[in-house]
């Protein structure tokens, strides 16, 4: 049959038409009708008519359901894209990116007096970090307060504080000499330094060989294990006495890296570079990769970007005559990621959630205290997390 309304052909059987969706039932009542007496018929067609009536008002109204639940459910969408992508962003301004610095970094932690050597491959916590313009150096605090003048030419982590070294010597007038080394505590106190060598004979580290081994410059035998997930490297024999922990890390460079938690191994010797333990996460290297495991030695952040600490100097470069720099990754810090990829930075949680997205910063640091550094249009200033 054809419908009267847009002349589409639909099977006899339809009740609606296929194209324009008319009902197609009047056809059959009219035939009906055809074989009725004239008031017969009037009284059935009328009676068709209210029921046909009623039939279009049901189709209205279905119509109108289902274009309200259509949007609803636009509207829903649209709601859970602005979730998504909030107008506001996931942090203020504690400090305007109004610092002119060539850059801001941190310093590998060491503290051999409190951690063995497999627990300084991380940044030294702190509510200073270094600030660079030049070849000066300063220590700059997260209120974007200098601590003192940018007159030191080497900066360090020195126990639990920070060894300065001046670019010249300072006459202090109290000791009647001169004097180019100095700490700053966390406090930023300043404070002279007379011999530095003092201190770093507790040194003790731990390696693989047939099982977890130690060593350290008393010549302990029983050597307390860190309490927490550690990076070893496997040795080549087992060391007894004193020894050089410096020279025996020396010996091991090279080799590759394995997780040790606990009473065994948490990963195989299968990474190129792997940092210390902090905030539940390791950062670890493979062909020139960075990612983050957790203390099973379970892929938390995939091993896919690039190394966001240019500053790092490792423990056995204190050994060295010139050592230089050597690309790494920054530790998680108060639940924070720093991640770069491409020259893409961005910070995730150390579950691996978004917390401020790629393309927002030049650069970024590690978060202390619920705020970090980061580079805006070419200068630096302090965002706080939400």
């Amino acid at each position: 049959m054809y419908c009267k309304n847009c002349k589409e052909y639909n099977k006899d059987d339809a009740q609606y038409c296929v194209r324009c969706g008319k009902p197609l039932r009047m056809r059959r009542w009219t035939r009906l009708i055809s074989g009725l007496s004239v008031s017969a018929a009037v009284a059935l067609a009328v009676i068709v008519f209210f029921i046909w009536q009623m039939n279009s008002g049901e189709d209205s109204r279905d119509i109108e359901k289902i274009e309200m639940n259509s949007v609803q459910k636009h509207d829903t969408k649209e709601s859970s894209k602005t979730a998504e992508q909030p107008d506001t962003p996931p942090y203020i301004w504690k400090v305007q990116p109004q610092i002119e610095a060539d850059d801001i970094y941190y310093v590998a932690c060491a503290d051999v007096s409190n951690y063995s050597v497999n627990e300084l491959y991380r940044q030294h916590v702190s509510r200073y970090a270094v600030i660079r313009k030049g070849d000066t150096l300063g220590l700059i605090d997260m209120d974007g307060n200098l601590n003192g003048e940018m007159e030191y030419r080497n900066i360090t982590a020195y126990f639990d504080s920070y060894y300065l070294e001046s670019i010249e010597p300072e006459y202090i007038e109290e000791y009647g000499e001169e004097y180019s080394s100095f700490t700053s505590d966390e406090d930023g106190a300043i404070d002279i330094l007379d011999g530095i060598e003092a201190g770093y004979f507790s040194e003790r580290g731990f390696y693989y060989c047939g099982g977890l081994q130690g060593a350290s410059m008393s010549g302990e035998e029983d050597i307390q294990k860190p309490d927490c997930p550690f990076p070893v490297r496997r040795g080549t024999g087992i060391m007894y006495g004193e020894q050089d922990v410096l020279e025996l890390w020396g010996e091991l460079d090279g080799t590759r890296y394995g997780v040790w938690n606990g009473d065994g191994l948490a990963s195989d010797f299968i990474y190129d570079e792997c940092g210390s333990y902090s905030d539940g996460l390791l950062a670890v290297c493979k062909n020139g990769k960075w990612g983050y495991i957790n203390e099973r030695g379970e892929e938390v952040i995939p091993i896919e970007f690039d190394a966001s600490w240019k500053e790092f100097y490792p423990y056995e470069s204190m050994a060295m005559e010139n050592p230089e720099p050597k690309d790494y990754c920054y530790a998680a810090s108060d639940g924070y990621v720093v991640l770069c990829k491409g020259g893409e930075w961005e910070l995730r949680g150390t579950a691996g959630e978004t917390a401020v997205p790629p393309g927002i910063f030049e650069e970024i640091r590690p978060v202390y205290d619920g705020m970090c550094w980061v580079k805006k249009d070419g200068k630096w200033g302090v965002i706080g997390l939400e």
